[in-house]
């Protein structure tokens, strides 16, 4: 018995020794391509402002950068029809990805999409997926139907993202839609609009940080399960999309057109901070980068101190 245990194990290795060094390396590879501007990308490629082809050095220009479903943009900029993810109704994406993706963003960054009923950025297609975005810059999507569509969940932990519906067609607009599963913003500062602001029909959205401004000609944010945002965080809300905004009452939540969320203020030597706020040590006012010396940061509130100091009223 163990000499046929042990024929089986030779056997099988001889085996995995005539598989090519890159088919064991697809196997591991589970995450998959990433499509921007209707070019396909695979780990480690770049793709320039403008190109249709991607290559493996960095450009000296804005562009897009994938590795291990991390997807960088940086400075880039597109519009057009990027990729037909759904051929039997002519659904296009200027970024798809059918698997769960990291949107880092770097710099100032846009995606508009010229194709009718059609979506921005699409995650997700024959399974639920996840869309992280993060960092420091900031991403502009303008298109059809909708601006950032996910079949499955999305966290934004930081980033300036603004998501424009402009034209459903038959069905209605929306500025970001998770379809399946929830929304989670736990920072940057996230505006959208559309016939829905941001719509989860099967899942619930949960504001834990950051600045949101929902607009929803319809309604700012339509959800399911449940709508809740951070302890501390101002809420206001107006039942026309221009108007004026006003206490926001949970009750009333489906007739509001626009939806305001802001985390809370905290005061530093006398000096107002709000989100994202860096406070030099002596300053009498705030700023958006960090100073060279000692400061004060607050952020999803938390206060940073750091090499701070401050002698006075407050």
């Amino acid at each position: 018995m163990k000499k046929r245990i042990l024929s089986l194990l030779l056997t099988l290795v001889m085996i995995l020794g005539m598989i090519p060094a890159t088919t064991l390396t697809a196997f591991a590879e589970s995450r998959g391509e990433v499509y921007v501007g209707g070019v396909g990308m695979n780990d480690g490629d770049y793709l320039a402002v403008g190109a249709t082809t991607t290559r493996t050095t960095k450009p000296s220009g804005g562009y897009a950068y994938y590795n291990n479903g991390t997807l960088t943009l940086n400075n880039y900029s597109y519009a057009g029809k990027g990729y037909q993810y759904d051929s039997e109704d002519g659904y296009y994406a200027t970024v798809f990805a059918d698997h769960a993706l990291t949107l880092e963003l770097v710099g100032t960054n846009s995606l508009k999409q010229t194709a009718s009923l059609s979506k921005g950025i699409r995650v997700g297609d024959e399974g639920f997926r996840k869309l992280a975005i993060q960092g420091d810059g900031s991403l502009n999507v303008t298109s059809t139907q909708c601006g950032i569509s996910v079949k499955g969940s999305i966290v934004v932990n930081g980033g300036t993202i603004i998501s424009t519906a402009t034209d459903g067609g038959m069905y209605k607009s929306i500025g970001i839609e998770s379809i399946g599963i929830d929304v989670t913003i736990k920072g940057g500062n996230v505006t959208v609009a559309g016939d829905y602001g941001l719509w989860v029909p099967n899942g619930s959205c949960e504001i834990k940080g950051g600045t949101v401004t929902a607009t929803g000609i319809d309604h700012a944010i339509e959800y399911s399960t449940g709508f809740t945002a951070l302890e501390g965080m101002y809420i206001q809300a107006s039942t026309t999309t221009d108007g004026e905004l006003g206490e926001y009452v949970a009750a009333n939540h489906d007739s509001y057109k626009k939806i305001v969320i802001t985390p809370p203020e905290v005061y530093v030597g006398g000096v107002k901070m709000y989100d994202g706020d860096y406070l030099a040590v002596d300053a009498t006012a705030t700023q958006t980068t960090k100073p060279s010396g000692g400061y004060a940061y607050y952020k999803n509130g938390t206060l940073t101190i750091n090499n701070y100091s401050y002698e006075g009223k407050g």
